[in-house]
């Protein structure tokens, strides 16, 4: 866990493809792909390809979730989300994000991506039962987050062809195209 803070602190951009799986409470899945694009100073963004276009966005004050017909923009500050669990880390040298959990074990679940650890972690946030990371134990760049909560449902990300060429900064501008509804919140 020390190690994935201190790899991913050191960051200065990350990008990756990602399939996101979540579950709610009547165990109903629900399956979405896309890339997903950070920068240090907590910006993200994740471009959903299928099976629907969507976008979320961090300029690092603002986070912006669009679709084709609507987009609702909040402070970074009122947004709760495991999406911005990495880019909070990611070029943060001071990033305690380690320091977010109660405990951690290691598993002995078969990680996905064989070779890869499993460590299962106890975050001090109550709406959180626990985070689950699958890491590459050479480089310590994230291949799986799973979040588990109380209330019984779950929001897995996996990712893959993970690489930390420099982003373009202005892909993290957050615009809502021409024609869409934009909410403050």
């Amino acid at each position: 866990v020390n190690k994935v803070s201190e790899t991913y602190g050191r960051l200065k951009d990350l990008s990756a493809d990602f399939q996101q799986i979540q579950k709610d409470s009547s165990n109903q899945t629900a399956h979405q792909w896309g890339h997903v694009y950070m920068k240090s100073g907590k910006k993200a963004l994740f471009e959903y390809t299928k099976p629907r276009v969507l976008s979320e966005c961090s300029d690092g004050k603002k986070y912006t979730k669009s679709s084709p017909f609507q987009a609702t923009r909040t402070s970074i500050s009122k947004t709760d989300g495991e999406r911005l669990a990495l880019p909070q880390i990611v070029g943060s040298q001071e990033s305690r994000w380690k320091d977010q959990f109660r405990e951690k074990a290691e598993l002995g679940d078969a990680p996905l991506t064989p070779g890869d650890r499993v460590v299962r972690l106890i975050p001090k946030n109550k709406d959180v039962l626990d985070v689950t990371v699958e890491v590459e134990p050479r480089n310590f760049m994230i291949h799986r987050l799973v979040f588990k909560y109380v209330d019984g449902q779950s929001n897995e990300f996996r990712f893959k062809n993970i690489t930390t060429s420099p982003v373009d900064p202005a892909r993290f501008k957050c615009d809502v195209p021409p024609g869409v509804e934009l909410i403050e919140e």
